[in-house]
């Protein structure tokens, strides 16, 4: 199992531990990869998404779950469900992974052991990734809510667009780069200054939005 290090948060010292994305799938044998239909309303997950859907878990008040009606699958918070007696529920939604930079790719169906497979899918080059915990909404617009799990990439060539993790006046942040404006945007459009010395630590490739599962 492949470990990497990563910090707590933008504006905390670094912390060195390990960390791995599959830590967040803990019954491996009935987790899998849901993403949007035509069919599906539910706003916080989008086309290029992958959604984590646990089919052991029982659904708990305050969850989003995985049902199917008519041959078409959805996500629908539990509180909003109507149930009818051709409504199946397939799983409890865990986790949104969200893909900033190119398009998703699905694996190999033939993976079935998510816990195992799903950092080496995440970030192909440990060795210059590291993961920072999104503290406050800012970022929320781009689909970065707080207490999600920020994947950047050094390795990666930072453009204008892109969203990174930035280091100024002696801080940390996670913004768009607006490069033509000289600017850093949150996900509000409010801008601030790019000021020197100015560094760009990584671009945020991929957030994990967690919703049932916590990192152990």
């Amino acid at each position: 199992m492949s470990a990497f290090t990563g910090f707590e948060n933008q504006s905390k010292a670094y912390l060195e531990y390990p960390l791995d994305l599959g830590d967040i799938i803990h019954h491996p044998a009935s987790t899998f990869i849901y993403t949007k239909t035509e069919f599906d309303r539910y706003n916080l997950l989008h086309r290029n998404d992958w959604a984590i859907v646990d089919a052991s878990l029982h659904p708990e008040k305050g969850d989003v779950i995985l049902i199917e009606l008519n041959a078409e699958q959805c996500l629908i918070p539990l509180d909003k469900v109507v149930w009818n007696e051709d409504m199946l529920m397939l799983g409890v939604l865990i986790a949104i992974i969200k893909f900033h930079r190119g398009k998703s790719v699905l694996p190999d169906l033939n993976i079935v052991d998510l816990s195992k497979s799903l950092n080496s899918l995440l970030i192909a080059s440990p060795e210059t990734s590291f993961i920072s915990q999104a503290v406050g909404n800012n970022m929320l617009p781009l689909g970065i809510p707080n207490g999600s799990l920020n994947v950047i990439e050094r390795h990666v060539d930072y453009k204008d667009g892109d969203i990174a993790v930035v280091y100024q006046k002696s801080t940390f942040y996670c913004r768009r780069l607006n490069f033509s404006e000289g600017t850093l945007e949150d996900g509000y459009g409010i801008s601030m200054p790019i000021q020197r010395p100015f560094s760009v630590e990584g671009v945020v490739t991929k957030t994990v939005i967690l919703f049932r599962a916590l990192l152990q």
